[in-house]
């Protein structure tokens, strides 16, 4: 039996290095393409809110679209914002909140066409910020636990935004309107300040972090290496075919790690 279980090892091991080999492949062949991409204008418009709810809070809509959000009691919340898109076709949409202070734990939620009883729920695909805690991944504001929310401290002078990708631009009639769910949690009592953009713009559209704005200005002969290796996480972080091939290496290497069974007492 023993030879049998090294040729099982054996053949996992090159599974693994082949997997490792198509992901260089890919990040090598990629990433030129994709950071042109991202090189592209993105136009925003802003979007017409026709109307808004709160749960466990307040939300007020001013003149010029902006959304005023308080927590009476710092807990938890739920807002409900009912959005007018300019146009058909979107592909994303973009929630910026101003400058403030304090930690919000944000979790975006069902986002849905109205009316549509048998309208399906909107896919997002990706989730992007200028953000990025450690603590609490952007990703986590879409991934459906609100155990895991987004954590965005903010700062005084300091704006955060996030773009949300669509999987593909969601069909609906002309008096159509799309409802947008946000809950958060915060710190204490305050209140946050957001407006809502949507795009048509071909994918990717990502919010990237200031960190890689500042690598992406620089041509590729004058980035340090520690900024190429970041820049190359990014991408793979965010790559479609990337992301595919590092679940199915990450699946390789859990089936290959010894596993143990209790010995009986």
């Amino acid at each position: 039996m023993l030879p049998l279980a090294l040729s099982a090892c054996d053949s996992r091991t090159e599974q693994i290095a082949a997997l490792e080999k198509r992901i260089e492949e890919a990040v090598e062949n990629g990433l030129h393409e994709w950071e042109a991409a991202l090189h592209a204008p993105v136009k925003w418009e802003p979007v017409e809110v026709e109307r808004v709810n709160a749960v466990n809070g307040s939300i007020e809509l001013a003149a010029d679209g902006t959304i005023r959000t308080s927590n009476a009691n710092g807990s938890g919340a739920e807002f409900a914002i009912e959005l007018r898109p300019p146009r058909f076709g979107i592909t994303a949409f973009r929630i910026e909140w101003a400058a403030g202070v304090g930690v919000e734990k944000i979790e975006i939620g069902e986002v849905e066409i109205r009316p549509g009883a048998n309208a399906p729920l909107i896919s997002i695909a990706t989730a992007t910020a200028n953000f990025e805690a450690h603590t609490g991944a952007v990703t986590n504001a879409v991934d459906g636990n609100v155990e895991t929310r987004w954590e965005v401290p903010f700062h005084k002078g300091t704006s955060t935004a996030a773009v949300f990708e669509l999987k593909s631009p969601p069909k609906h009639e002309p008096q159509s309107s799309l409802l947008l769910t946000l809950r958060n949690q915060r710190t204490a009592a305050r209140s946050v300040n957001f407006r809502v953009f949507v795009s048509t713009a071909n994918p990717p559209i990502l919010e990237v972090p200031d960190s890689i704005r500042t690598t992406m200005a620089l041509e590729p002969s004058e980035r340090s290496e520690e900024q190429r290796l970041e820049f190359e996480k990014y991408y793979r972080a965010h790559s479609k075919e990337c992301a595919e091939l590092q679940r199915e290496l990450d699946r390789l290497k859990a089936d290959a790690k010894p596993k143990f069974k209790a010995s009986p007492e």
